[in-house]
C-alpha cells in the first residue's frame, strides 16, 4: 500500500470522525432527553450541552470541509470519496432542525407519571381539551401527556402578575362497586414533568 494512499485514507478517516461526532453526540443527548420525558416524566436539562454541541457542529463541519478540500486537492481522481462526509454534514443540519422542532413541541406539553398505589381503578383523566380513557389497561404506573390550556384575563394589567387561569384537569376513579368519583389534579404548566400518586390525590396533597 502506497504512502499517498495511506495518507489519503487517514484524511478520510479524520473527516468522517469530525462529520459524525456532532451527529452521534447530539442524537444521544436528544434521545436520552426524549426517553426520560416520555417514559418516566423526568425533566433533563440539556440546553447548555445542546448549545455547545451545536457550536461544535459548526466547528467540526468547517474542519470536515477543510479536510475534504485538502483531499480533493491532493487526490483529484478520488474526489467522490469526500461526498459521504459532506453528506453527513448536511444530514446533521436537518437533523438538528428536526430535533429542535420536536423539543419545542414537547416543551409545550406537561408530562405526568401516574402511580396507582390505591385499590381503585383509574377510569379516565380529562379536561376541557382532552380525554384519556381505558387507562386501566396501562397498568399501575404510566405516563400521560397533554397540552395545558391557559385562559388569560386581559382586563388586568400585566404588572399585577399572573393574569391567566389554567383549565383544571380531573381524574375519575372507580371502586369495586363500580361507583365513580371525580378528583381535581394539581396544576401542571407547559413543560412540567411530575410524578403523581393516587393516594396523594385521595388525601388532597
Amino acid at each position: 500500500m502506497s504512502e499517498n494512499y495511506t495518507k489519503g485514507a487517514t484524511l478520510l478517516r479524520i473527516s468522517y470522525i469530525t462529520a459524525l461526532s456532532p451527529l452521534i453526540t447530539g442524537s444521544s443527548i436528544f434521545l436520552y432527553w426524549f426517553y426520560k420525558r416520555t417514559y418516566f416524566a423526568e425533566s433533563v436539562e440539556i440546553e447548555i450541552i445542546a448549545f455547545f454541541t451545536i457550536l461544535a457542529y459548526f466547528l467540526f463541519s468547517l474542519a470536515t470541509l477543510i479536510l475534504c478540500i485538502i483531499f480533493i486537492f491532493k487526490y483529484k481522481s478520488r474526489w467522490t470519496k469526500t461526498l459521504q462526509p459532506l453528506a453527513i454534514i448536511v444530514i446533521t443540519f436537518f437533523t438538528i432542525e428536526i430535533y429542535d422542532n420536536l423539543y419545542r413541541a414537547l416543551e409545550e406539553k406537561a408530562f405526568v407519571q401516574i402511580i396507582n398505589d390505591s385499590n381503585l381503578t383509574i377510569s379516565r383523566i380529562w379536561s376541557d381539551s382532552f380525554e384519556l380513557d381505558n387507562l386501566s389497561k396501562r397498568g399501575n404506573t404510566f405516563v400521560i401527556s397533554f397540552y395545558p390550556i391557559y385562559t388569560y384575563d386581559w382586563d388586568h394589567p400585566l404588572s399585577i402578575g399572573e393574569n391567566y387561569m389554567l383549565h383544571p384537569v380531573y381524574i375519575t376513579l372507580s371502586g369495586r362497586d363500580g361507583k365513580e368519583k371525580n378528583y381535581l389534579l394539581p396544576s401542571y404548566y407547559k413543560g412540567s414533568c411530575a410524578n403523581l400518586k393516587i393516594s396523594d390525590v385521595l388525601n388532597n396533597k
